[in-house]
């Protein structure tokens, strides 16, 4: 079961039994928290990719390289901030 549908039935499950879903909610955000360090990693590494990629001439299609080239840099420069459901 993927993490989308998992976190949809706890969110589903929570409305009926409150008490029952906390622990595996609380485990599912836990989860989400912690990927987000490997995702700024992610962007760093696609944002590096397009700037290499213009020095050789490939080209990106063009709404992969407008989200890269527009949104992956407010993200690296902390315009964005990342959503935790945990205090770090």
């Amino acid at each position: 079961m993927n993490y989308i549908k998992e976190l949809d039935r706890i969110i589903a499950c929570k409305r009926k039994n409150p008490t029952s879903c906390s622990r595996r909610f609380y485990q599912l955000t836990k989860l989400l928290d912690s990927v987000q360090p490997i995702a700024r990693e992610l962007h760093q590494f696609t944002f590096d990719l397009l700037i290499k990629s213009h020095m050789v001439s490939v080209d990106f299609p063009e709404m992969m390289a407008e989200i890269i080239s527009v949104q992956v840099p407010k993200i690296l420069s902390g315009k964005v901030k990342p959503i935790y459901f945990h205090t770090q």
